[in-house]
């Protein structure tokens, strides 16, 4: 016998693999449909984990092209200072030494590099008729030069050409001026005027050097988005040296070349020079501008070189900065200062950090999803022949043969997931990336067009991570099931009596404890004020969403806890109706629980998520709308360029009302110089406003104050006599200087004006409002603009008075036309203003901003793949239940139920867990919507001057409304239709087949 035994073991050993995949093979041409949708849901989950970074980079790239193409100084390193004798072998010897730094540190990334001379003011010489000397006149002229061989790109001539490399017998320079400039001075190609460039030697020598300037090309404006000129016009501009001048300052453009050879010519060289001859010692009387500039490539920047292009722009300044030999010789060269677009690539990468922290958020959120929907299906695969497997493990089969042909399954799935995944996300991302992105940063796509096969291959590991996970889950879900044979199958299909692994290791009670510690941690840094508004963002915005995911988690198992014993108490209680159907129903459903388990909690997960995501898609819209109305303040928001004060007031205010469109104007004073605390050490911002008027022109956000801002405004004007009398101006402070300054409604506080010599100035806290709109920072109040205006003059001596350096716009409606009149009204005459915000267009521009349209890529990719998923997975669960059961509606139909009793009884099973699932359902979507959506939420910067600490502080400020759109209750309905319809196909599954023919389907 011993021999026997022994050798079934070894034979089974050596045909066990062969065996695996006869299994595997056999399986598949019963189970393709389920391996497909099981196949799919992998894919999926592969795809969006490989979506995630890839569309990120694109994003992401794109805005960094933007922020690098936001003005010339975000586009270059710029390496300037002064010069007051300059000889061609310094210029050589300057430019070698600056390209030596910068070139050792961003080589790869400089398009281009120039190098440009500005001098100083000089005089203008012309002739006012053509047979006159020339003479000097009142305006001015300052040369620009630039190498002619880039500058023919970049220009359109025209007339003429533009100037040569050579310098004339009688130093003749060759120059060119705009069309504007050629006219004002009455110049013509041919024409000839002139200039001084003064050289000293103090106290003893000054010497006059006149240069006849000949023009040969006028040439039309440079654009204004051409950076090659660095924000040069070359248009003539006033200036005003005295009440009774008016000069004009000319640009005329010449060759770096020959401006260069003509500077030389000032001073003698070699055989030239005689000892103690001043010319020689002489230096310019007027210093000029040295620049070089290394323009940035910008189509070849990404997101990836973000940190070491940062990195190289901050070595390149520090090591130009200090090397000594640039400093030599002070007459060449000194005053240096070295500008580079660090600041703004720091500003970028803070605000990608932010929005990394929603991005993966979602992106974790929708893998836990598909994650399930996969394990899920795995289950199906396995209990669809559970019974043919159970009756193969009856017959011999070992466990390890029949667990090993269904991984052979999963694992061919997980393969072809993780092969093909990363090329499909990259194909994915590409169509995502034209659909959402504005056309001024699809260049970005270049980062996946150039080198798809790189692309995919640096999302590998995020690929490979996912299958793994996923086959890890579905090799726990087929581990659950091939331990069980013919008898133990029919015993658990009877009756439920295996606990499941997370009841058996009660992880609901871990995730609750997990919740309560969540809590805590998050409570405490939330009320005890130790973080910055940096680490308050990136470190409590995660705490918030695990804290969340583990709340759901427990409520989740919790209920599956408790969902059996409460349908064993339904159970009961139907016993004692006289209804058939519902008792039936309830005691199927309290002996086996497992399938109303799972239909409950995947049509709940499907709800909730659905109205997550569509809130946190109207929430993330109303945001723009919220930040826009907050920063402007109004529609429209600006710094009037007229010297407006109290006197003019009225008239001014008027005259902004009088613009076609323009619904209500106010004019208001900010300051951010006054001083509080016992040392001056806290800084806050003033607002003072005209209280007629600012109430109906402001936008106030919702819950800002107890008191809408017309009763806030009105008390000011009611206490404006009495405050101006007894030198105390009533002020409206904000939550933040509130309770620093310990106030109260009533209390009077003092508070130091540093541009009036330290003037102290009293003040009375009216009311508390959470934040002001259109100032900066917290920290601020508001006041009535004619109290604090007559009380600064009568506290300040010999004080000038105070200008009014705000005024605010409410439009009549937003029309395309009214915004164009108002914007045209405000940039020219006595309507002028300066640094002008258009609420409409500021928020076109965060709606079109790249970082936030790579959360709504991925918000619009998820969750349509993950609630497909889950439709697909409920109906497929409704079907299979319908099958799996047909035998036992059989029986019941031979027992004497009619037909009619057979629906009623499924529809009582499938109601109570519709009902249930949609229930719960909704509240799962409520909670996480109230608590990850405010943690998730994320807000563009709105514009270059924001500071890293103002982007922090706008994530929370104005405050976050969530907003439940009416397409929510679309969502739940198109979810209960998919419900009905699961039902109608399960009451036509189980009523259509005969009795005996489903009795004698038998498959053991």
């Amino acid at each position: 016998m011993s021999p026997t035994t022994r050798s079934r073991p070894q034979s089974q050993q050596k045909t066990w693999l062969p065996t695996v995949f006869t299994l595997a093979l056999w399986q598949l041409r019963r189970t393709w449909g389920l391996l497909m949708l099981a196949g799919m849901g992998v894919l999926a989950s592969v795809i969006l984990v490989c979506v995630a970074p890839l569309y990120s980079q694109v994003a992401s790239t794109a805005g960094l092209r933007d922020t690098l193409s936001a003005s010339v100084h975000n586009s270059t390193l710029i390496v300037s200072g002064q010069s007051t004798k300059l000889l061609p072998a310094d210029q050589q010897g300057l430019t070698s030494l600056v390209d030596k730094h910068v070139q050792d540190g961003i080589a790869p990334f400089i398009k281009s590099k120039q190098f440009s001379i500005t001098t100083s003011f000089l005089p203008l010489e012309i002739r006012t008729t053509p047979q006159e000397p020339l003479h000097v006149s009142n305006d001015l002229l300052t040369f620009v030069s630039y190498p002619m061989d880039q500058a023919q790109g970049h220009l359109k001539l025209v007339q003429g050409r533009l100037p040569g490399d050579g310098l004339g017998e009688d130093k003749t320079l060759e120059i060119a001026l705009t069309q504007e400039s050629a006219t004002n001075l009455h110049l013509q190609l041919g024409s000839v005027i002139g200039t001084d460039i003064a050289t000293a030697f103090e106290p003893v020598f000054r010497k006059d050097n006149v240069f006849p300037l000949k023009v040969v090309g006028i040439f039309e404006q440079p654009a204004a988005d051409d950076f090659y000129w660095h924000g040069t016009s070359f248009l003539s501009y006033v200036q005003n040296a005295d009440a009774n001048i008016t000069r004009y300052i000319y640009s005329p453009l010449v060759s770096n070349v020959a401006f260069t050879r003509a500077l030389a010519s000032l001073w003698p060289t070699g055989n030239q020079v005689t000892s103690g001859d001043p010319t020689a010692l002489s230096t310019l009387e007027l210093p000029m501008t040295l620049s070089w500039y290394y323009n940035l490539e910008m189509l070849k920047i990404t997101q990836g070189d973000l940190k070491t292009l940062t990195a190289s722009l901050s070595n390149a300044q520090i090591a130009t900065s200090n090397d000594p030999q640039l400093y030599a010789s002070p007459e060449a060269f000194s005053k240096l200062t070295v500008q580079s677009p660090v600041d703004a690539l720091t500003h970028f990468s803070d605000e990608s950090s932010v929005a990394t922290i929603p991005v993966m958020g979602f992106v974790l959120i929708i893998f836990f999803l598909i994650l399930y929907f996969v394990s899920l299906m795995a289950d199906f695969l396995v209990e669809r022949h559970a019974g043919a497997l159970a009756l193969l493990r009856s017959r011999g089969a070992s466990r390890q043969q029949i667990f090993g042909s269904l991984l052979v399954q999963s694992s061919i799935i997980a393969l072809l997931s993780f092969l093909s995944g990363p090329f499909l996300a990259v194909e994915v991302v590409l169509w995502s990336a034209r659909a959402l992105l504005p056309a001024r940063s699809l260049s970005a796509v270049n980062v996946l067009i150039d080198h798809p096969l790189a692309a995919a291959l640096s999302v590998w590991l995020y690929a490979l991570t996912t299958a793994l996970i996923v086959l890890l889950a579905m090799m726990v879900a087929i581990n659950n099931t091939t331990s069980l044979d013919v008898l133990a199958m029919r015993r658990e299909a009877s009756r439920a009596t295996r606990k499941p692994l997370w009841l058996r290791w009660n992880l609901d009670l871990v995730a609750v404890v997990m919740m309560v510690v969540g809590y805590i941690v998050t409570a405490y840094l939330t009320n005890s004020n130790i973080l910055d508004p940096q680490l308050r963002l990136l470190l409590l915005s995660p705490l918030v969403l695990a804290r969340t995911i583990f709340s759901v988690l427990a409520a989740i198992l919790l209920f599956l806890r408790i969902f059996p014993y409460l349908l064993s108490l339904g159970s009961w209680l139907t016993i004692r109706n006289r209804g058939a159907a519902s008792m039936v129903a309830l005691a199927q459903m309290s002996r086996s629980p497992r399938q109303a388990l799972r239909l409950t909690l995947l049509l709940s997960l499907a709800t909730a998520f659905a109205i997550f995501a569509l809130i946190f898609y109207s929430s993330q819209a109303q945001r723009a709308y919220d930040v826009a109305a907050y920063q402007v303040g109004s529609d429209f928001s600006g710094i009037p360029v007229p010297m407006l004060d109290l006197t003019n007031l009225n008239d001014a205010t008027h005259s902004y009302e009088n613009i076609p469109g323009v619904k209500s104007a106010s004019l208001g004073y900010y300051s951010p110089d006054l001083k509080a605390g016992a040392n001056l050490d806290l800084s806050l911002n003033l607002l003072a406003v005209d209280a007629e008027t600012y109430g109906r022109t402001i936008y106030w956000p919702q819950d800002n104050s107890t008191a809408t801002v017309g009763d806030l405004t009105r008390q000011l004007s009611v206490r404006r006599e009495a405050a101006i009398k007894n030198n105390l101006v009533p002020a409206i402070v904000d939550s933040t200087l509130w309770d620093t300054l310990e106030l109260t409604p009533g209390k009077e506080f003092v508070l130091s004006d540093s541009n009036s010599l330290g003037t102290k100035l009293s003040f009375v806290a009216l009311a508390k409002v959470q934040h002001i709109p259109s100032l900066p920072l917290p920290g601020a109040m508001i006041v009535d603009a004619t109290t604090y205006m007559t009380v600064y003059g009568q506290n300040v001596a010999n004080s000038a008075p105070l200008h009014f350096n705000r005024v605010w716009l409410q439009a009549r409606d937003g029309n395309s036309r009214t915004q164009i009149r108002i914007t045209t009204a405000l940039q020219n005459g006595s309507t002028a203003v300066d640094g002008l915000q258009d609420r409409l267009a500021l928020i076109d521009t965060l709606h079109h901003a790249p970082l936030y349209l790579d959360l709504i890529g991925i918000l619009a990719l998820g969750p349509m793949t993950v609630l497909l998923l889950a439709l697909v997975g409920n109906l497929l669960a409704s079907w299979l239940n319908a099958h799996d059961r047909l035998s036992s509606f059989a029986l019941l139909r031979a027992l004497g139920a009619a037909p009619r009793q057979i629906a009623s009884t499924l529809t009582w099973e499938q109601s109570i867990i519709y009902t249930t699932g949609m229930v719960l359902g909704v509240l799962f979507g409520a909670f996480v919507s109230t608590m990850i959506v405010p943690a998730l939420l994320f807000t563009s910067s709105t514009g270059a001057n924001t500071s890293s600490e103002e982007l922090y502080l706008a994530q929370n400020i104005p405050p976050i409304q969530i907003i439940v759109p009416t397409l929510v209750g679309l969502a739940v309905a198109v979810l209960l239709g998919v419900c009905i319809l699961a039902l109608g196909m399960m009451i036509r599954i189980v009523s259509r087949p005969g009795i005996a023919q489903t009795l004698r389907l038998n498959e053991d």
